[in-house]
């Protein structure tokens, strides 16, 4: 269908290279999207969450369908 799928990428900010783990973290979400185009589905929202008070986020992209 044309429901929209929502990528949240968490970044684990503790101070240190805040750029350049956000920037990782985008490319995590681009490559989760690119692997979903190619599966055929084509409504996405990506979104880079800065977290601090979870470092078990450190890495996590999780995916949801919003109908």
């Amino acid at each position: 269908g044309a429901n929209k799928i929502a990528i949240m990428a968490y970044n684990y900010d503790n101070g240190q290279d805040v750029f350049r783990k956000k920037r990782q973290s985008l490319n995590r979400a681009i490559e989760i999207r690119s692997y979903l185009l190619a599966k055929g589905y084509k409504n996405f929202s990506i979104k880079v969450i800065n977290i601090t008070d979870n470092p078990e986020k450190r890495n996590l992209v999780e995916i949801e369908e919003i109908k």
